[in-house]
């Protein structure tokens, strides 16, 4: 049996069809902007809030346990209120963008001379 062109052409056009009925792909989602860098003054500050915070863990603590873990302090003096104080203080060079830059940390723990326990702390450069 001989096909008529005419259907010849329908089935091309009917198979044509299916293929430009299906839809164009999705593009992909642009990727999210790169995080915002904080200043490094941000950066230090939140690195010292964070190191202050960490000390806050020796308030309450015997200075004997201080002296194993820290070793002997830089200095120790006394005030006339009854409380003790026991320095601690590093200092070293480091690479700075300009040169080299000196960082230098001082802590002080504040004792109380009656308890032997401590009471607080303070932090200058850190």
């Amino acid at each position: 049996m001989k096909q008529q062109p005419w259907r010849l052409a329908l089935i091309a056009l009917g198979l044509l069809a299916g293929c430009a009925s299906a839809p164009p792909p999705k593009p992909l989602p642009a990727p999210p902007p790169p995080a915002a860098r904080p200043a490094p003054a941000q950066t230090d500050a939140q690195r010292r809030t964070e190191f202050d915070r960490s000390l806050d863990h020796w308030h309450g603590a015997r200075t004997q346990e201080l002296f194993a873990k820290l070793g002997a302090p830089k200095s120790s003096t006394r005030s006339g209120d009854g409380t003790l104080v026991h320095l601690y203080a590093r200092s070293a060079q480091l690479k700075g963008p300009k040169g080299p830059v000196t960082f230098s940390c001082v802590v002080r723990y504040i004792v109380n001379e009656r308890s032997d326990r401590i009471i607080n702390h303070s932090i200058e450069g850190c």
